[in-house]
């Protein structure tokens, strides 16, 4: 099926879908292109060991990024998806494990170091915990912030900014201001 996509596409991905799936073997549950991008849906034990085969032996080199995705409707309502980047074939390819929010995802610190960073992130945001993960805690929110603001159950209102900010006082409108003096001394001069 064609794909229509504003931007264009600078590598093939023909052939890439089948050598993938089988060099991950019985790890994949599922894999698709969507929008022109390959899609990759993992067990969730087997992360580690996945993204590790995408870096050493197909080369995507760089984690680009950890996104959450929250289905509050599926039993495993949660959905983490890892960017990766190949920067020797130009390529990116998407990722994703699904859990819920008592079982844990196995943390990639080992295989990419700022996904410590990046986890706390989907960690904070959705409640996503990540085992093996050296510091995970709360990264973009204070530290007695109650839920996690990216849920779709999350209340939209009813919570203040947060303990310890003071009201803030917006500037007092100023009086209209004149765009010309209003008097004028002799010779020209203002006053």
């Amino acid at each position: 099926m064609t794909v229509l996509h504003p931007a264009p596409r600078f590598t093939l991905i023909d052939g890439l879908k089948d050598t993938l799936s089988t060099a991950l073997g019985g790890h994949l549950l599922d894999a698709h292109d969507e929008h022109g991008e390959l899609l990759f849906t993992v067990r969730r034990d087997a992360i580690e060991d996945v993204l590790r085969i995408l870096r050493d032996e197909h080369g995507y080199q760089q984690l680009m990024e950890i996104a959450g995705v929250d289905y509050p409707d599926r039993p495993e309502r949660f959905e983490v998806v890892y960017h990766l980047l190949s920067v020797t074939q130009n390529h990116r390819l998407r990722v994703r494990v699904l859990t819920d929010e008592a079982t844990p995802v196995p943390s990639i610190v080992s295989v990419w170091p700022n996904a410590g960073w990046l986890e706390r992130e989907v960690f904070d945001m959705y409640g996503v915990l990540f085992s093996g993960n050296p510091d995970l805690r709360r990264i973009l929110t204070d530290y007695g912030f109650q839920g996690h603001p990216q849920r779709k159950d999350f209340p939209l209102t009813g919570y203040t900014a947060g303990a310890g900010f003071p009201q803030l006082r917006l500037p007092q409108p100023v009086g209209r201001r004149r765009l010309y003096p209003s008097r004028r001394r002799k010779g020209g001069r203002h006053r």
